[in-house]
């Protein structure tokens, strides 16, 4: 009987230690910026998170588009970045899963990354977890004016690098919402 005693509390004290490590340092909610190019907002990891945002042509010269979304500390250094791209440049609800940089398959690519210093130093980057599939909606283009508008239901990104971090295992961004222009 001591013996399993022993093993239950060993287990426990694990377990708690496990989980502890899995969000050791909560990632604070940054300055949005001057949003001048845009705006987007959503839910991340149950707080409100606004971030200045813009929609730029895909490197081939495609139609397709990558909506990218930047958080600042309160001296305009980037902390966090947030991309969806391959992204069909007309009305539409696309699936993210997979890379960024594959047009070919369909599916927007996403990830998410976490900067320090004066904003040159990687603290953490993200890729998208496949598991989870959410989408991205464009639900206005407007390509007179070089404007997109829409929204995304989720995002579930896992720390990929570096391996042992300050920062959490998986971030979660939900009920988001954008309006962008499309800078060339």
């Amino acid at each position: 009987m001591k013996p399993l005693i022993c093993f239950l509390l060993i287990l426990t004290g694990v377990l708690t230690s496990c989980s502890k490590d899995k969000n050791a340092h909560e990632i604070p909610i940054y300055f949005e910026g001057v949003q001048d190019t845009g705006w987007g907002e959503a839910v991340r990891d149950r707080k409100t998170w606004k971030a200045t945002a813009f929609a730029r042509h895909h490197q081939d010269e495609s139609d397709y588009i990558g909506i990218d979304f930047y958080t600042f500390t309160d001296q305009g250094d980037i902390r966090e970045s947030l991309a969806f791209n391959e992204i069909p440049l007309k009305v539409g609800k696309y699936p993210i899963k997979g890379k960024i940089g594959n047009t070919q398959d369909g599916l927007v690519g996403a990830n998410y990354g976490i900067r320090e210093s004066d904003g040159d130093v990687i603290g953490a980057v993200y890729s998208h977890d496949d598991i989870s599939i959410g989408y991205v909606e464009l639900t206005d283009v407007d390509t007179a004016s070089k404007e997109v508008a829409g929204r995304f239901d989720k995002a579930i990104f896992i720390r990929y690098s570096p391996i042992e971090s300050i920062y959490p295992e998986t971030v979660v961004f939900k009920n988001g919402k954008f309006r962008m222009k499309i800078v060339e």
